[in-house]
Formats: C-alpha cells, structure tokens, sequence
C-alpha cells in the first residue's frame, strides 16, 4: 500500500479530560489483574471510575471504554 511507511500510532490510554484516569485495558496490562477485578473495583468505589461517553480521542467506535484512576489502581494491586 501507499502508506505503509506510516507507522500507526499507539492510542494514549488516559482519559484527555482527566489524565489520572487510565482506560481499565492498559491497566490490566500494567498491573497484571483481571478485568473483573478492575470491573469490581469501579463498581465498590464508583468516583474511581469514568466512562469515555464517546470522547473522539479514546476511539470509541460506537462503545465506551471503562477509565480508573491509576494512582487508586496502583495502590491496590502493584504489590501483588
């Protein structure tokens, strides 16, 4: 193709809104814990979590993405 010498870009995974606030997918990765862990988290402490309401810079594609505030995330689970 054409453009193949473009390399595609790797999709920020904060919030741009609030950049303390990392989509949960990244977060997993990260911390190595299972989305129903995350998914659980965001349901006991719901100022946590933020949802990405069709934000055009989190390529939502007609689903929004589930956001958790990364300094809460970190506590919890970075000394597994």
């Amino acid at each position: 193709m054409v453009n193949d010498w473009i390399d595609t870009s790797k999709m920020d995974p904060r919030l741009p809104t609030e950049p303390e606030f990392v989509r949960a997918e990244a977060l997993m990765e990260t911390y190595d814990v299972e989305k129903n862990d995350l998914v659980s988290l965001a349901l006991s402490l719901p100022n946590l979590a933020r949802e990405s309401s069709g934000n055009p810079w989190t390529e939502s594609h007609g689903h929004d993405h589930l956001f958790l505030h990364e300094p809460t995330v970190a506590a919890k689970y970075s000394k597994r």
